[in-house]
């Protein structure tokens, strides 16, 4: 893929709408380096419909534009008792540690590593539209403008949620 890694499971045009269960399997060392493209993440967008359950990803290094994660880079499914560890960057803005920009729902879940871009970024999503409940994120956050240990930018629910990150930015 001329050194850009993985390309993430759908797109704008097709995101993913099945249902993905990790079944307890771990996957390890996923490079995805996509600095000029959006929607970056194992799953680079995902429907309405989708479901996905039990991931875990561990040691990834995920770069993008915008609308980057660790696991999915935009969100309007369901990601439900599943995590990413590693780095997550983006050149531009709405990245987070498990989801870049979710409008769906996030349960049971968590993202510990570092995360960094130049605005809107959070340890486990950048910008939450959607519902976040019993998850949390560790690590360390770095960016410029709207810069939060859980959320970015959250105009979601959030329920029994907790961060212990070290965040620089504004």
């Amino acid at each position: 893929n001329d050194d850009k890694g993985f390309a993430p499971i759908g797109d704008s045009s097709t995101p993913f709408t099945g249902t993905f269960d990790g079944n307890g399997s771990t996957i390890s060392n996923l490079t995805i380096n996509r600095s000029s493209e959006n929607r970056v993440g194992l799953f680079g967008d995902t429907g309405s419909s989708a479901v996905i359950a039990n991931a875990s990803l561990e040691d990834s290094d995920v770069t993008g534009f915008q609308y980057v994660g660790g696991l999915v880079g935009y969100s309007s499914g369901t990601v439900d008792s599943s995590y990413a560890t590693g780095n997550v960057s983006a050149t531009g803005n709405t990245v987070g540690g498990l989801v870049g920009y979710g409008e769906g729902t996030v349960g049971s879940s968590y993202a510990t590593g570092n995360v960094s871009a130049t605005g809107t970024v959070g340890g486990l999503i950048g910008t939450n539209f959607g519902t976040v409940d019993s998850s949390y994120a560790t690590g360390t956050v770095t960016g410029q403008d709207r810069v939060g240990g859980l959320i970015g930018a959250n105009l979601g629910t959030v329920t029994d949620a907790y961060w212990d990150v070290n965040t620089t930015g504004q």
